[in-house]
Parts: structure tokens; C-alpha cells; sequence
């Protein structure tokens, strides 16, 4: 029976009338593959397009063929002219063929460009907490801070040299990469300026403030561990926080989490 208002819980079509033939065919815009990508393009940020053309420049370099090489540069063009170009830089042997408009378009849509819209919660979010075991005032700093961050709904790892009660990660475990931002403990300084002890790779835990940094997320200091900051000539500005309060850095990185990345340390190429 058909359904209607009243048979099949309310799931139902309005009568139709059909005449003629019946064909299965594709609508010519199915062979229109270039018109999404570049309203995708066209609504990145320009930090964002520039982990586009890094990420394409980095996965193209490692083709060995020529042909397919040109191909996917010829396949970009259809999407933009420029970030062929771009992408092209870095690789040998390949033309950058003149602007194929077809498919150009300035369509833009919100909330693809992922870091231009602030996160509407930081919950669930990973947190860490560089400490040293060697530093009684590190240590205590950490657990007060790590059971601050996780009231505010924070996933928190202490990291410090070894495995002891309190320390979630070592050094040699741990990267940047773990943390959505990280907060450096006073007392632990030495080991970010030194390097003394031999239990990680040398460097290693002032690498992993550095690459924080880098790869735009917040980072800040308690106190006096500003000065690891110094050591690795980041200077406080948007997304790094230094304060002797503990209340005030963590209202800082409530903001700076939700922001998530810091786009203006990404460099972008020459004109763009």
C-alpha cells in the first residue's frame, strides 16, 4: 500500500504522473571535478593554503615520474592557477601551464577553514607540564598546575626526566606533537638551558618548546621559567603567556586553546 498522511507514519510522496521514456544518464556536472576543491581552496585562510602547498610540495617531491608529475600540476591548475604554480616550485622538470578558468570561481562557505573559527570548547583537549624531578619547586608546581588544568576539563601530562610519582611522560617519550599546549614550570630551568642530564636526547626538552611554538600553539611560563623562553628567542605575544599567577595563565590558555593556532607565526611564501 502506498504510504500517505495517514499509512506509514507520516513518510509520504505527493501523487506523480510520469509519461515518456525513461533514461539513466549523468548530469554534465558530474564530470565536474574542480569546482568543490577550489570553493575548499578559495575558503582557507592564507596560513592554511600555505599547509596546503607545503604538505602537496612535500608528498609530489618524492615522485619519480616526470609525467605524473605534470599531470597533478596540470590537475591543480583546474583548481588555481597559483597553487599550481606554488607547488610547482619544488619540483624538477614540470611547466606550469597558463590559467585554466573553466572552473574558476570565488565561492567561498564557513567552517572548512578549520583555524579561523575559535573552538567552541577546550574540553578533552591535551595539556602539558614541563617539570624536572630534580627541582622540589618544579614538582610541586606541576601537580598543583596539572590538577588546575584538569578542572577545566584538560587531559594533562607532567613530563620530567623519569617515571617518578606525579610524572605521566618522559622527555624521551614525549613531542611536541602530544600537546595541544604546554606550560613550563619554574625550577626546571636547567634543563632547558644545559642539558645536563643524559636521560634524553640532548636538547630535547627545550626542542619540544620550540616546535610548540612553532607549530602555532599556545606555550607559556610560571615565574621565572620565562627565561627557558629567552633561551629559545620566543618572545611573549599572541598565544605566549608569562605570569607569576597561576589563576591568570590558566584563564590565559583557557583563551589561547580555544583560539587553538597562532596562524601569524607560520611564514608564508613571497607575495601571499
Amino acid at each position: 500500500m502506498e504510504a500517505n498522511q495517514t499509512t506509514g507514519k507520516g513518510f509520504f510522496t505527493a501523487p506523480r504522473y510520469v509519461s515518456g521514456e525513461l533514461t539513466r544518464e549523468l548530469s554534465p556536472t558530474f564530470g565536474d571535478h574542480w569546482s568543490q576543491p577550489r570553493l575548499v581552496w578559495n575558503s582557507l585562510s592564507p596560513a592554511e593554503q600555505q599547509i596546503v602547498v607545503n604538505a602537496l610540495r612535500f608528498e609530489t617531491s618524492h615522485i619519480v615520474s616526470t609525467t605524473v608529475k605534470q599531470n597533478f600540476v596540470n590537475q591543480l591548475n583546474m583548481v588555481d592557477n597559483d597553487l599550481a604554480a606554488r607547488v610547482a616550485q619544488v619540483l624538477v622538470d614540470v611547466t606550469v601551464p597558463p590559467p585554466d578558468d573553466t572552473y574558476y570561481n570565488d565561492n567561498k562557505t564557513a567552517y572548512i577553514s578549520i583555524f579561523s573559527n575559535p573552538l567552541p570548547t577546550i574540553q578533552g583537549l591535551n595539556f602539558g607540564i614541563l617539570a624536572s624531578i630534580y627541582s622540589n619547586q618544579s614538582m610541586s608546581q606541576a601537580a598543583i598546575l596539572s590538577h588546575q588544568f584538569a578542572d577545566v576539563g584538560l587531559f594533562v601530562s607532567v613530563v620530567a626526566e623519569t617515571l617518578v610519582p606525579g610524572v605521566n611522560l618522559t622527555y624521551s617519550a614525549a613531542d611536541a606533537i602530544d600537546f595541544d599546549g604546554l606550560l613550563v614550570t619554574p625550577g626546571s630551568e636547567s634543563i632547558f638551558i644545559n642539558g645536563t642530564s643524559p636521560l634524553y636526547p640532548l636538547g630535547r626538552p627545550l626542542q619540544i618548546v620550540q616546535n610548540a611554538y612553532d607549530f602555532g600553539k599556545p606555550v607559556g611560563a610560571l615565574g621565572s621559567a620565562s627565561s627557558v623562553f629567552q633561551t629559545a628567542k620566543i618572545v611573549e605575544g599572541p598565544g605566549v603567556y608569562f605570569s607569576n599567577s597561576t589563576v591568570t595563565l590558566i584563564s590565559d590558555f583557557e583563551a589561547g586553546l580555544k583560539t587553538f593556532k597562532f596562524l601569524e607565526r607560520f611564514p608564508l611564501d613571497p607575495g601571499y
